[in-house]
């Protein structure tokens, strides 16, 4: 008898786990491509990794690295695991963007597993929540839309704590693999895994000492083997510029800026707009308090742990890294895990009302809210009309420098495209070469050139053939100061060079 119940809640966790992702591609594949509109990141990705598929070498005329030298990738191994990508479902802006959903819902469905079989999170209705509160994340909910290599991020972490999960035999290993494998994912997630391990071990102490042994040894010779192969690819300078551009790559230097430097100031990759971290982090606080007034709180207690993270990751990320909105994942997902382990308690029964209700608006004001945003300019967040203008206008011979936003129908048509950040290293006989410019009328990060400035670096002669201006701009303006939600949209003028005189 006990067999039979225990095979059929087992059936329906897993029916539970199914019908989750099951809406979470539904909803993905609604919005697919108008959700958000196209940027420099995702252009900045899907450029090396097409490039790569298509036989032309890691290369990118997205960023500082010269066109046809190997990139020196910050997160070299989610552009190498995009190319796989393209080369089995093709390089479309839908194709590039179900790859991060593949890796996202992944990730999600590996956390669910992990948190039931280390008993974190006991129930299905748990890990329903759990799993929403990741999924409606409003930074997490964007770098997963807007193909950035989160996803792959959340889907190494993901799989570290499924590790937790195995006997040594197989725990050991696969956590020292994953650790090893960290840093080509990108250095944010290195002082992240640094970050919680320090939570954790001070939390629990020898309970997870070897792991966390494992975990340092394989992220150090990670970060020497990253090292020498770049050494080796000689792209270990054009590595450092890529850092560079992003701030000082001092740690100490970094530190001092974010503390004598008005935080306001400099807001726009410090201090996230991601409304649902905010409450997530009121919830855990309010969980707190509520189990020390019953002096039901100890330094081991999930609670406690999840109090240290949301305070010691959001601190260590702003003063040393950067902290946009699409890394706010370091801090919700874990407390994701922990809230939805935490509520399950006893003594926190009379209170779950209230603690429902936080998840609930956490969630309401994510991905909901991005999606219900959209609503409002809906028809002009459609891709269709600004492919057919591009194909009006670009041939197959053409070279062509275009705004991100034109990226995806203007690479399969032209022979060769250069990105606005490219501008910042292009050559004279590069811009010599560029015969179709494609341009925004906004200036956008991290260029922040107008249109005429950009034609001035590509050189003199450019003639206005067609432009393209939908009716309604975002609901939230085109301040993308303010939040991704208030991104410019599709704002589009075609100049073309006339061909020199025959003599």
């Amino acid at each position: 008898m006990s067999d039979n119940v225990s095979r059929s809640t087992h059936a329906a966790d897993h029916l539970a786990l199914a019908l989750v992702l099951l809406a979470f591609v539904a909803v993905h594949f609604a919005t697919l491509t108008r959700v958000p509109f196209p940027y420099i990141d995702e252009v900045l990705m899907a450029e090396p990794a097409i490039n790569f598929a298509a036989g032309r070498g890691f290369t990118s005329a997205a960023w500082l690295s010269g066109s046809e030298e190997i990139w020196g990738a910050p997160q070299p191994l989610y552009p190498l695991y995009l190319s796989a990508w393209v080369r089995s479902f093709g390089g479309s802006q839908a194709s590039v963007r179900c790859g991060a959903l593949f890796l996202a819902a992944t990730g999600i469905a590996l956390i669910w597993i992990a948190a039931a079989r280390l008993r974190i999170v006991n129930t299905t209705a748990g890990r329903v929540w759990m799993s929403a509160l990741i999924i409606c994340d409003y930074g997490y909910a964007y770098a997963y839309k807007f193909a950035r290599p989160e996803p792959l991020a959340v889907f190494a972490c993901a799989l570290m704590f499924f590790a937790f999960s195995l006997r040594p035999a197989l725990r050991f290993p696969l956590l020292f693999l994953c650790a090893f494998f960290v840093p080509s994912i990108g250095l944010q997630v290195v002082a992240f895994l640094l970050m919680l391990g320090l939570v954790v071990v001070v939390a629990l102490r020898r309970k997870v000492m070897r792991e966390a042994l494992v975990v340092g040894a394989g992220l150090g010779l990670g970060i020497l083997a990253f090292y020498l192969v770049y050494q080796h690819l000689g792209i270990w300078g054009s590595f450092l510029k890529e850092l560079e551009h992003n701030g000082s790559t001092s740690l100490l230097q970094r530190v001092r800026e974010r503390l004598t430097t008005n935080p306001l100031a400099t807001h726009s990759h410090t201090i996230p707009k991601d409304f649902s971290m905010v409450w997530m982090g009121l919830a855990i606080l309010v969980t707190t308090v509520l189990l020390a007034k019953r002096r039901a709180l100890s330094l081991t207690s999930l609670p406690a742990i999840g109090l240290m993270i949301a305070i010691v990751i959001p601190a260590g990320m702003y003063l040393g890294l950067r902290f946009s909105t699409y890394y706010s994942w370091v801090m919700c997902v874990p407390l994701a895990v922990i809230y939805n382990g935490v509520w399950e308690r006893p003594d926190l029964r009379t209170s779950r009302k209230w603690m429902l209700a936080l998840q609930l608006v956490a969630c309401l004001v994510g991905l909901p809210l991005m999606v219900a945003a959209s609503f409002y300019d809906w028809r002009e967040r459609n891709p269709r009309p600004v492919d057919e203008f591009v194909a009006a206008a670009v041939n197959a011979g053409d070279v062509v420098f275009c705004d991100h936003t034109a990226y995806f129908p203007t690479k399969p048509r032209a022979r060769a495209v250069y990105l606005p950040m490219y501008l910042h290293r292009i050559t004279p006989a590069e811009a010599a070469r560029v015969t179709v410019a494609i341009v925004n009328d906004h200036p956008t990060p991290p260029l922040m050139m107008t249109k005429e400035q950009q034609l001035t670096v590509l050189g003199g002669g450019w003639t206005k053939v067609s432009e393209y201006q939908p009716g309604r701009g975002s609901l939230f303006g085109n301040d993308w100061q303010l939040g991704f939600s208030s991104m410019p949209n599709y704002a589009l003028e075609i100049y073309r060079r006339p061909a020199p005189a025959v003599r």
